[in-house]
């Protein structure tokens, strides 16, 4: 008889302690929940332009401007961008064919266009 109520107590005891870590955990905020939504949030601003580390992006956005504007500054400035982004992603000599195209379209008596053109 002591034995039965002793396996009943002991029963009771894990079955208790199991609902209380059920309980316990349920309700704690994860520890790294804060880095989880930081990183959500960011990933939203990802394949943005105006992210430095993002070249493929400001490439897009470059080829659009490209491809719809007809103002000449807009222009020589998308282009300056897109070469740039090239140079980041590696790829030197299709910015070095953007970079010549921009100095083949300079005048050549406009030397400070020339020299910030050779700058970059």
């Amino acid at each position: 008889m002591r034995q039965q109520h002793i396996y009943i107590f002991l029963i009771n005891l894990v079955i208790g302690n199991i609902g209380f870590v059920f309980i316990s955990c349920r309700h704690k905020e994860l520890p790294n929940q804060e880095m989880m939504t930081l990183l959500q949030s960011a990933a939203k601003y990802e394949d943005n332009p105006e992210n430095i580390y993002c070249p493929e992006a400001m490439i897009k956005f470059c080829d659009s401007v490209l491809n719809n504007s007809s103002i000449d500054t807009g222009l020589l400035k998308a282009q300056n961008n897109k070469a740039l982004a090239l140079l980041q992603l590696g790829e030197e000599q299709k910015a070095i064919v953007i970079y010549e195209d921009l100095l083949n379209k300079t005048s050549r008596g406009d030397f400070e266009k020339h020299r910030q053109i050779m700058k970059t």
